[in-house]
Order: structure tokens, then sequence, then C-alpha cells
């Protein structure tokens, strides 16, 4: 199962981080699974609970907004875009007892039925799952922050592309990789594929999720769905 390269943006959702007067104050990005009629999306932990994974401590820059809406932009069926509200804010005390130091951050979020006029894509009904053994070359699909200075209409909001290579050791059982790829502040949550060339054909896989960039190492990091259960459980057929 693959997909044309220049349409996996489609795969790539855009989430507005709503505050209390209804204003967009920044944004994170998401995808979309679905399993057995339940739709999932899926995030970065401190994307949708606002916590650093390492010791569950809030993030200092969303700790003003409090209790915080996510709305989901999707496409409608005559082209514009709109936000859903996927209702996190109503859920999220209660999801954050499931949430534990030192764990991955990644999250599959069960959503309420979507609008019936928008358009959706579902990962795993797409690709094929990588296990490492064609992950030549990473993609990353996710909304930067700093464009939505300069693109203050959150419909207008455009999905931007990030090529790398992993790079260096695994670690946390294999699941979190080191990467060349640069997964900006508002990429959090985005999809990672794979790219690589079989048999003169391009096979396009689903990798995992951008975590984000650590500083420290001055480079990003990957979590492989792989070998993360539940999620590689997605794609059993």
């Amino acid at each position: 199962m693959t997909k044309i390269s220049n349409d996996l943006s489609d795969y790539s959702y855009y989430l507005a981080y709503i505050d209390i007067n209804g204003n967009i104050f920044g944004n994170a990005t998401g995808f979309l699974f679905k399993k057995n009629n339940t739709i999932f999306l899926i995030t970065n932990v401190h994307v949708l609970f606002g916590k650093n994974v390492n010791d569950l401590s809030p993030q200092p820059h969303l700790v003003k907004y409090g209790n915080f809406k996510i709305c989901l932009r999707y496409k409608k069926n005559d082209g514009s875009m709109e936000l859903f509200d996927i209702e996190i804010d109503k859920h999220r005390q209660e999801y954050s007892k499931l949430l534990f130091p030192k764990m991955l951050d990644v999250f599959s979020f069960s959503l309420p039925s979507l609008p019936k006029d928008g358009q959706f894509y579902y990962i795993n009904n797409d690709f094929d799952l990588d296990d490492g053994t064609h992950s030549d070359n990473l993609i990353a699909y996710g909304y930067p922050a700093i464009d939505h200075f300069k693109e203050g209409d959150y419909r207008y909001r455009k999905c931007r592309q990030s090529f790398g290579i992993i790079d260096g050791e695994a670690k946390e059982n294999n699941r979190r990789i080191n990467t060349t790829l640069y997964i900006e502040n508002g990429m959090s949550g985005s999809p990672v594929f794979s790219a690589s060339q079989v048999s003169n054909s391009e096979v396009i896989k689903f990798y995992g999720i951008g975590d984000g960039f650590a500083p420290e190492t001055k480079k990003s990091i990957i979590t492989h769905l792989f070998a993360s259960s539940p999620f590689k459980s997605f794609f059993d057929k």
C-alpha cells in the first residue's frame, strides 16, 4: 500500500490551540487511525495534555491558557477548511490518570464522530508499517508554529515537509530514534514516513511520530511505532 509522495500531506492534520475567548494561540500536528469503526487522533502526550513526559510537569508556555481546547482542521468536500473541536478539554483530567513519567510521548485519543462533510484520511488504512527495513529516508509532515505569525488565518496554513535519516542509537526499547529530521515547534505529533527504492520503484511506508527537537543533542526524536504496542495493532489485518 503506497501513496504518491506529494499527497502525503493529506494525512497530516493541523491542530489549533484555542483559548477561553475562542482565539487560536498556537498549534501542533496530528494524524488519524481508524480501527473497528472507531477513529483515533494520534499525537504527542505533550500536545494533548500540555505536560512533559519526563516528570509530567506542565509545559510552561501553556500554563496560562488553563484547560485549553484543541480543534482539528479538516478539508470540507467543497474545498474549504473548517475547525472541528476534538473535545479533549472535556476528557483531559480523566485521561491524565493514564499518564506516567518517562512514558513514550505518544497518545491515541478516540474522537467523537467526524463531520460528514469532510475529507478524512487514515494512515493505517493506506500504508504498511515500516519494520525498520525500509528506512532509507524519512519524511515528516507538519505545521511549524512560526508560520502562525506569517499566516494568521488558520485556513491558509500550509503543511511543510522535513527530510532526514536515522542518526545514532535507538533508545527506550528501540522505539525512540534520533534523526536529522527537523521537528520544529508546532510539528510535534507529525506523521513520519519512510521512502525507499525497491526494484526501481519508490515504496512509501508509515514509520512513526515526530516527538520534537532536542536542543541538547541538536537532533530531533521520533517514535518508531512498529515496536510500540498498542499502536502496532492498528495495522493488524
